[in-house]
């Protein structure tokens, strides 16, 4: 799989799939001490950019999200999926 991150990380992919990573996604807001900050990673099709699945977790917010195509948005409690 590749693998894109928000600092300029990049490889390609050679599967078809490509990790979209954003280890502190609201950086001034961590930097400030707000609880809206999160951590967000997606698989996209590398070459359609086309979303396939996607998890936000916001750790003080107790606060975890998760996405697949077609299928919607739901919350994942703490003690439950992850």
């Amino acid at each position: 799989d590749g693998l894109l991150g928000e600092e300029g990380a990049d490889r390609p992919s050679l599967s078809g799939r490509q990790w979209v990573l954003d280890p502190l996604d609201g950086t001034v807001n961590y930097f400030y001490g707000l609880p809206l900050w999160a951590v967000s990673i997606a698989l996209v099709d590398a070459a359609t950019r086309e979303p396939i699945v996607g998890v936000v977790h916001a750790p003080l917010m107790d606060l975890t999200l998760a996405a697949v195509r077609g299928g919607g948005v739901r919350r994942i409690r703490e003690a439950g999926l992850l």
